[in-house]
């Protein structure tokens, strides 16, 4: 059954440069608060949390970020993130590769490679006439696994270009 949970977020209490309160906020207010500080560049505010003063700079930020002060957000979304089923085990390479193959089209190897990537350090390489990826062994493995493209990309300053405003790492072979 669904219930609804009251949860009451944390206030934690500010202070002006000359020690006056600014009362206990929530974690909105003290965005609001910071932002404020950023825009004016302002100096010495400063919270309490849990006995301990944490300085805010002129640009809003924090001198230290304690657990517990201010993170319930952040926790609950990753919460709630971890419920969808993302950031789950890690995958290993060969179930990488199997998904991989699996992949009817260029258009979703594409999109598979935008999306390992950069974590897997996958290279695309282009030469006179074939596209394809590799991504290097996992500890323990000896060969890189060969990631096929089905249509040819080509082999210019271009390509190159466009794959790394992808943030797809490529060279020419």
């Amino acid at each position: 059954m669904i219930k609804v949970n009251k949860i009451v977020p944390n206030t934690v209490e500010h202070f002006t440069p000359e020690g006056e309160s600014l009362g206990f906020l929530n974690e909105f207010e003290n965005n609001d608060l910071r932002i404020q500080i950023a825009k004016k560049g302002a100096e010495g505010y400063y919270a309490i949390f849990e006995e301990k003063k944490i300085e805010i700079d002129n640009k809003g930020e924090f001198s230290e970020w304690p657990h517990g002060m201010y993170d319930l957000t952040l926790s609950q979304f990753s919460k709630l993130f971890k419920a969808r089923g993302y950031g789950g085990p890690r995958k290993t390479n060969r179930e990488l590769f199997d998904e991989f193959k699996g992949l009817e089209n260029d258009v979703d190897r594409w999109r598979w490679i935008s999306r390992y990537g950069q974590e897997r350090e996958i290279v695309v390489r282009c030469d006179n006439d074939d596209t394809y990826a590799i991504m290097p062994p996992e500890e323990g493995e000896e060969d890189d696994y060969l990631l096929q493209i089905n249509q040819y990309i080509g082999n210019s300053g271009g390509i190159y270009e466009l794959l790394e405003a992808f943030r797809i790492k490529s060279e020419g072979v």
